[in-house]
């Protein structure tokens, strides 16, 4: 319905909503980062301090000491990632999808060897208890946890742009086989849990491999199935808390350099200017920010003094072109690389010390699920496409696109996102005041 096939929900935003669209967004693939930094930096930190404690000898409970304790391993993995945050591009390495694929594997593998050695003190649910759970208010943030889980819109352009065969049918042939392997993992996932740990699974199943209560009681020690699979996430974590901390610094940056000098906005406003409804819509605006250069118009500007008798004009209709075929999130990194040094800088080590202080400071990880699934699920999986729906239907809609079921579909989705909103916020309240968390 949207003319010119935006390729980010940027695009998408600002030919709906004009620049306030930027901030919206930006804010939202903030939030989100934020939110997944703070789990892989407790998740990675509780799993090296249980690693640590239970080689002691008697085993040390976490946060019974100091090389036991979260903040320690917090501190130690923000000084080893510090090289890497202060970069202003990584490059996707796909290293890191096959490693998350192995260590899955290797998860399965060890936690199928636990279940059938007889020493290992598994405590599976009776059959009623499998059969019929319990309902209780802690239910919520397991619907919290499994919105967080399931989400992944916010990778929908990406994913698109990296495909060879960039069309609908390519994309959701792939977007079903991905599908397809997280729901699998994930059920298998929790079958081999409720089976080892029953009741007494924790807010992160490798909290119990490291619980003495799991120890071999021969040794007195960890199994060293549960080493294993301790060691191996932990490096699959490390690995990737740079991809899930560059978004969000991205986010971030975006904001401020918009708010500074509309550089999103007027990249946005430059790019979509190859599609035609567009063009006729603002042909009686000027740019955003007519003062700043696009990314890629020093390059052109240089080709010029080659070629004396490109014109200025030419020059900028070669920029346009040629920043309408570039994937928007690499146009952003363009938009906002120049910006003031002070600033970029703030960002960055703002947003890494709050993260930090956050990540040892929260004490369950439910918690963390539940602000992120009130707020950035409900907004990236619900209340953009639904409205963004129904706002496109208004301003590009025609007559025949006004089919009635996908009205509907659309105001569906944005009440889903107000109540998950609702559900989620209920569910960090609750853990926060002592309500108590399950596993994930």
């Amino acid at each position: 319905m949207i003319p010119g096939k935006p390729n980010s929900l940027y695009e998408i935003g600002y030919m709906l909503q004009g620049r306030k669209a930027v901030f919206l967004v930006g804010f939202i693939q903030f939030i989100h980062s934020f939110g997944l930094m703070l789990i892989y930096n407790i998740v990675f930190s509780d799993t090296a301090a249980q690693l640590v404690g239970g080689f002691c000898t008697p085993p040390v409970l976490l946060g019974e000491a100091w090389y036991t304790s979260r903040w320690f391993y917090v501190l130690l993995l923000a000084v080893g990632m510090f090289p890497i945050i202060v970069k202003k591009e990584i490059d996707e390495l796909e290293w890191l999808a096959t490693s998350l694929g192995i260590a899955i594997v290797v998860f399965l593998l060890m936690c199928t060897i636990l279940l059938i050695v007889p020493s290992f003190p598994a405590t599976p649910p009776s059959i009623d208890e499998f059969l019929w759970p319990e309902v209780k208010l802690t239910t919520i943030q397991k619907v919290s946890t499994i919105m967080v889980a399931y989400a992944y819109q916010q990778n929908v352009f990406p994913i698109y742009s990296a495909l060879k065969d960039k069309s609908i049918g390519g994309y959701a042939a792939s977007s079903k086989r991905a599908f397809l392997f997280a729901i699998c993992a994930y059920y298998i996932v929790a079958l081999l849990g409720i089976f080892l740990f029953g009741l007494n699974i924790k807010s992160s199943i490798l909290l119990n491999f490291g619980d003495p209560e799991y120890f071999d009681p021969n040794t007195g020690k960890p199994y060293w199935e549960s080493t294993i699979i301790q060691i191996s996430f932990m490096i699959v974590l490390l690995a990737h808390i740079p991809f899930i901390f560059f978004p969000g610094k991205e986010g971030l940056c975006i904001l401020v350099d918009e708010y500074q000098r509309q550089s999103i906005s007027n990249v946005l406003w430059h790019k979509l200017q190859s599609i035609q409804e567009f063009s006729e819509l603002t042909k009686h605006e000027a740019a955003p920010n007519p003062e700043i250069k696009l990314p890629l118009e020093i390059e052109f500007e240089n080709s010029k003094q080659t070629d004396p008798k490109a014109s200025m004009i030419d020059v900028k209709k070669s920029v346009v072109n040629a920043l309408s075929i570039v994937p928007q999130n690499q146009a952003n990194r363009l938009a906002y690389k120049d910006m003031k040094a002070e600033y970029y800088y703030l960002c960055v080590f703002g947003y890494y010390i709050v993260a930090i202080v956050v990540s040892i400071l929260v004490p369950d990880i439910t918690v963390v699920f539940s602000f992120v699934s009130a707020f950035a699920v409900s907004a990236i999986g619900y209340w953009c496409p639904g409205f963004y729906y129904l706002a496109a239907l208004e301003k590009f809609g025609q007559k025949i696109d006004r089919e009635p079921r996908w009205i509907c579909v659309a105001k569906t989705l944005a009440g889903i996102g107000f109540v998950n909103c609702a559900l989620g916020l209920f569910s960090a309240i609750f853990s926060i005041v002592g309500g108590g968390g399950g596993g994930h």
